[in-house]
């Protein structure tokens, strides 16, 4: 199985309302619908991200997103790999993620930072 399909078969099985109530977003203010909808937006982002799964974020640290590394936020969920980019001047601090279901669980703790506070109350519009 490649590592794309890993995800999809992984998200498609994941229960958001739990990852919701593990990572501390109120789970209870989003709707069933909203969450399957979420889904579908997450797995977009990520393929676009990861260049369907073939970045090297995503084959080497099981980071579909670009994620970059915030601590002490994503301590337990993910190390730090630090790498250089095109971009930037110096190296940057990415997440690694031992594994796909780490990464999904970790992208959901890394929208409980303040940028992201109150996601809740707007997944009824795009």
């Amino acid at each position: 199985m490649s590592l794309l399909d890993d995800l999809v078969n992984n998200y498609l099985h994941q229960d958001l309302a739990r990852i919701f109530t593990k990572v501390g977003i109120e789970a209870d203010k989003i709707p069933d619908i909203n969450r399957q909808i979420l889904k579908e937006v997450n797995l977009a982002q990520w393929l676009l991200e990861s260049a369907r799964g073939e970045s090297y974020l995503a084959v080497n640290a099981n980071n579909f997103a670009g994620l970059k590394w915030r601590d002490p936020d994503m301590n337990g969920f993910a190390k730090p790999l630090k790498m250089k980019v095109t971009s930037e001047s110096e190296e940057v601090e990415f997440c690694k993620f031992p594994d796909v279901e780490a990464f999904i669980i970790g992208y959901w703790k890394f929208l409980t930072r303040s940028p992201y506070k109150g996601l809740e109350e707007h997944t009824n519009t795009p």
